[in-house]
């Protein structure tokens, strides 16, 4: 009788052990995995990898555009801008930068017109540096930010089996990550009381790195995925913006070039153009009759573009068609779709149209907004850059009203 009751014994002791046991394995917090995912990404010193970029317009399930970008990513700890040096190539064409950044300039390259045009950060806003960092760089940020911020945020995990899915929500803020830092941004789209920032990070479960970001401002939307990673197999001191720089381009500096830029088509007229609206209409600069044009190119990703709408819409209301007509041109956005969307959520009450390459080209847009005042005769009377709620107003309607 002794030997029957052994067995079920031992196997009762072994349970209770092996419960016991379970009871003192205390499971990671989030903040303890996302600590441990933060001390991976420090051991990172440099990184290559292939990015594929697709803003959207919120609201919209259809990408803008996609990117797709070759990366050199080094962590640069002598800059504390960013924190890092890097260079990116489109569709990892590596004889041919898109954009360079080593701590001391930023350099960006104009195939068209064989020039690479540099700005050395020493004055004005781009003496702080608002780039869009690199993806290891970026995701490092946000996670430093989360864990040790005492802002409004909710962080959420989701285990998705090979994956872990993070969700970061900071509430009555608009806050960027941009470089080694946040950046708030509430000035530009008014009080940012009740807005919410979002961003979700996917963290590959196999090595304990993040491969997806997804960011979810008001005014925009973005996801980038990483693949074909590899690590600390180049290093920062061998990194030279220079040696990217085509032997046969013109190297301008950014402030000149813009000058000349704008200088080139002051006091010319206009490039005529034929574009279509998202309902497939046709219209022409040539067709337009009224007697002062404002041509704005606009991006629907862009924030300042988006802050200019309201004044755009009451813009439009104030003058006669006869004397004043206003056409915006998204020259961003690849989908018909994504121009409907965005016109139809924002009230957009004037033309509203795609450009082309070779509009955008002609009319030299290097970045959006871009405001261009023509007169009676189609000269290009001014050329207003950017958008600051009510000097740019001021400034429009200055330049609209000397030529009525």
């Amino acid at each position: 009788m002794k030997k029957s009751f052994l067995l079920p014994a031992v196997i009762l002791i072994l349970l209770v052990s092996f419960l016991s046991i379970k009871l003192f394995v205390k499971e990671k917090s989030s903040e303890e995995r996302l600590r441990d995912v933060l001390y991976k990404l420090e051991q990172i010193n440099s990184a290559t990898y292939y990015a594929t970029m697709t803003p959207f317009a919120p609201g919209d399930t259809v990408p803008a555009f996609t990117s797709i970008r070759y990366y050199k990513e080094y962590v640069n700890r002598a800059d504390t801008f960013q924190g890092a040096s890097f260079v990116w190539f489109q569709n990892g064409d590596t004889s041919m930068p898109d954009f360079c950044y080593d701590g001391h300039m930023k350099a960006t390259a104009v195939p068209d017109e064989k020039t690479i045009v540099i700005d050395s950060l020493k004055s004005g806003k781009s003496s702080l540096r608002y780039i869009n960092g690199p993806f290891f760089t970026k995701i490092k940020t946000l996670l430093q930010y989360a864990l040790e911020t005492n802002d409004s945020i909710l962080i959420e995990s989701n285990d998705m089996g090979t994956t872990i899915q993070y969700s970061f929500s900071i509430y009555d803020t608009i806050a960027e990550v941009i470089g080694n830092r946040i950046i708030y941004f509430p000035n530009i789209y008014g009080s940012s009381k009740g807005e919410v920032s979002r961003y979700q990070i996917w963290i590959d479960k196999s090595d304990g790195l993040p491969y997806r970001l997804r960011r979810e401002m008001p005014h925009d939307i973005s996801v980038t995925a990483i693949k074909d990673v590899k690590l600390n197999h180049i290093l920062l001191e061998d990194f030279k913006a220079t040696d990217y720089f085509p032997s046969d381009f013109s190297i301008q500096y950014s402030t000149a070039y813009k000058e000349a830029v704008t200088a080139n088509l002051v006091g010319k007229t206009a490039p005529d153009w034929v574009l279509r609206d998202s309902n497939n209409n046709i219209i022409s600069l040539e067709n337009l009759e009224s007697k002062v044009i404002l041509i704005q190119f606009t991006g629907v990703s862009c924030g300042a573009c988006l802050a200019s709408i309201p004044f755009l819409n009451q813009l439009d209301t104030e003058y006669d068609n006869k004397d004043f007509k206003l056409v915006s041109i998204e020259c961003w956005s690849k989908s018909w779709n994504a121009l409907s969307k965005y016109q139809e959520r924002n009230n957009i009450n004037y033309t509203f149209i795609r450009s082309s390459k070779e509009v955008s080209s002609s009319y030299q847009i290097q970045g959006v907004p871009r405001f261009f005042i023509l007169d009676e005769n189609r000269v290009v009377r001014e050329v207003i850059k950017g958008y600051g709620k009510g000097s740019t107003d001021k400034k429009i309607r200055d330049a609209i009203n000397k030529l009525i």
